[in-house]
């Protein structure tokens, strides 16, 4: 569940670090030529629109998260509501069975009474 969605999750973050870090390696060496300054720039500006990108897809997840988180503590205090609301008609039934148990027992004792 959660833990394969970690694990999951780390793996692309790795598989991504690695490929910007192999663009930049192969990509990224500054050469004499006014061509590889653009290829260059056109390089960064490329990482800097993957990382963007990046950054909004976290910031989306973590969006996820925090709404998922929140639409649970919601229904955790609809049910302790709930719960609470019930507690005095539970402690109701107690008494009347209480209240039965005892008429019973009075009701053997005197037919036990009766019989001798």
């Amino acid at each position: 569940g959660l833990r394969d969605l970690r694990s999951r999750r780390r793996a692309e973050h790795e598989a991504g670090r690695r490929a910007l870090l192999a663009d930049s390696h192969q990509d990224l060496a500054p050469q004499d030529d006014e061509s590889d300054d653009e290829q260059y720039t056109d390089q960064t500006d490329r990482i800097v629109d993957q990382l963007g990108g990046a950054v909004l897809k976290f910031k989306g997840v973590a969006l996820n998260n925090l709404h998922e988180i929140q639409r649970s503590m919601e229904t955790l205090e609809g049910a302790t509501e709930a719960l609470m609301r019930n507690i005095p008609a539970v402690s109701d039934v107690r008494h009347q069975l209480t209240a039965h148990l005892k008429a019973l027992a009075k009701y053997e004792n005197r037919k036990t009474y009766l019989k001798r």
